[in-house]
């Protein structure tokens, strides 16, 4: 438990990038496949269920095929 301890503390005042850009480095790679499908992603700390519910009912309205998943 000590070298992980010594290990994190070493790892303190290092650079340290935020962001995506990794992450969209590595979906380039492959080729963006979250591209080659339509899904909508709603995250946050509130309001999502309502939000997708007016979704789901604005889509279904014009005609498209709509699949929710939501977990608690």
């Amino acid at each position: 438990m000590f070298e992980v301890e010594e290990w994190l503390h070493s790892r303190i005042g290092l650079n340290f990038r935020s962001g995506l850009g990794r992450m969209q480095q590595a979906v380039d790679l492959l080729g963006n496949p979250e591209q080659s499908y339509p899904i909508i992603h709603v995250t946050g700390t509130n309001g999502k269920g309502s939000t997708i519910a007016f979704m789901r009912e604005l889509f279904m309205g014009h005609g498209k095929k709509v699949a929710t998943f939501t977990s608690p």
